[in-house]
């Protein structure tokens, strides 16, 4: 999963994933002011059976801490 704004990074990060063979799939960030910013994420993790994230270090520190307190397999890296 892909969880970055839109930008160069956004575009170094889907392209090294295709070039690794990766499955690349992005994921809007997540909307603060929802009730529950990470659903989407979440459950788009969750269909896809994805096991790792890349995003920016913030939303890395903010994801890991969430994934810990949820106990959730998920890993997130920064790009």
């Amino acid at each position: 999963i892909i969880l970055l704004p839109p930008g160069l990074d956004f575009i170094a990060g889907f392209f090294g994933g295709m070039l690794a063979g990766a499955r690349i799939i992005p994921v809007p960030l997540p909307n603060p002011r929802s009730k529950n910013p990470f659903q989407k994420l979440i459950q788009t993790a969750q269909s896809s059976e994805s096991k790792l994230i890349l995003s920016d270090k913030k939303t890395v520190t903010l994801l890991n801490e969430f994934f810990n307190k949820m106990s959730l397999p998920l890993k997130s890296i920064e790009l």
